[in-house]
């Protein structure tokens, strides 16, 4: 009973330190829960083993902010290897928790570069949670969008544009719908969506549409960002990003003064928790460079040299976190 509780307070340990941003502490709590957990199963399997998949699921997650990637994917597929097992004897009680270990398995694979597999158990997610939703929307509508806005990702990592863009609208109308019901917990998703949707229409040469859709995923996280920056400034520096990319070439100052507000907004958190947001920072970065080239005007230096020396000392860490 000890043990079982302390495991159980070890995971919650992790999830309040990944949410203040101590992640090498997030990491070591769920490390020592999965341990706890693991020891538990082998005892008594049926009792513990879907347990010790979500904990192994969360483990993956904390691996990748980290920048253990190949760690992070080997954690994800415990997960899943479980839950398949479980949910084929019980599927009510285990698909949702499966589908979730699908959902971050897709992104374990796409940083490592395997975009077709990424895709694959994207798709399976989406399956799983079209199931559940047609039984009960109220539970499952959210999950819904939120796997089909992983799938539009991956479709776009492949360059199936066309098919990035429609499960990017779905994922839209779903959370459009929910947003009018409940905004407050709703609108964050709606941002998301709304970016992919912007994203995805540039990629086809939809401009207006494209502009359209980014510059109302700027408006909700700029209003969202203020009343909770922590959770929030991410996201605006994401968008903001997105909607550079739209007004690059045609308007490259105007893209570069997008983009580095992005870089602004995103600093604080960068060099707070730079493992977490060094890609995005990477891409701002490097897509304000390129504008100011093109637009024939020097960068900020004195914003982005502490930027670039942290970037590069994290590029070290990372190489060595990946051998591992």
């Amino acid at each position: 009973m000890f043990e079982l509780d302390l495991g159980g307070s070890l995971n919650n340990l992790g999830i309040r330190y990944d949410k203040l941003g101590f992640l090498e502490k997030a990491l070591g709590a769920t490390q020592h829960s999965v341990e706890i957990y693991e020891r538990l199963s082998e005892k008594k399997p049926n009792a513990f083993e879907a347990y010790l998949a979500i904990i192994l699921n969360s483990l993956g997650n904390r691996y990748r902010k980290l920048g253990y990637r190949k760690k992070a994917l080997q954690a994800g597929q415990r997960s899943l290897e479980i839950l398949e097992r479980l949910s084929a004897k019980n599927p009510d009680a285990f698909e949702s928790d499966m589908a979730k270990s699908l959902n971050s398995l897709g992104g374990f694979y796409s940083e490592l570069g395997h975009c077709k597999e990424a895709l694959k158990v994207a798709r399976r997610a989406v399956e799983i949670y079209e199931r559940l939703n047609a039984k009960n929307p109220d539970a499952f509508e959210p999950d819904l969008a939120s796997s089909l806005n992983n799938l539009g990702l991956f479709y776009s990592e492949l360059k199936l544009h066309q098919e990035a863009l429609g499960a990017a609208q779905r994922a839209v109308e779903i959370c459009e719908r929910l947003s009018e019901r409940i905004s407050d917990r709703f609108e964050p998703d709606l941002a998301m969506s709304l970016n992919n949707q912007g994203r995805f229409y540039h990629e086809l040469g939809q401009r207006e549409e494209a502009l359209a859709a980014a510059q109302r995923a700027v408006k909700i996280y700029e209003r969202l960002s203020g009343k909770n920056p922590d959770a929030y400034e991410s996201g605006l520096a994401m968008s903001l990003g997105t909607l550079g990319s739209i007004f690059r070439g045609n308007e490259d100052v105007l893209a570069a003064a997008t983009f580095i507000r992005g870089i602004q907004v995103l600093s604080r958190l960068f060099f707070r928790m730079p493992m977490a947001f060094d890609h995005l920072m990477v891409k701002l970065c490097k897509a304000y460079f390129s504008c100011c080239a093109h637009a024939g005007q020097d960068p900020d230096e004195e914003l982005l040299i502490p930027i670039m020396e942290k970037l590069e000392a994290l590029s070290s860490e990372s190489s060595a976190a990946d051998s591992n």
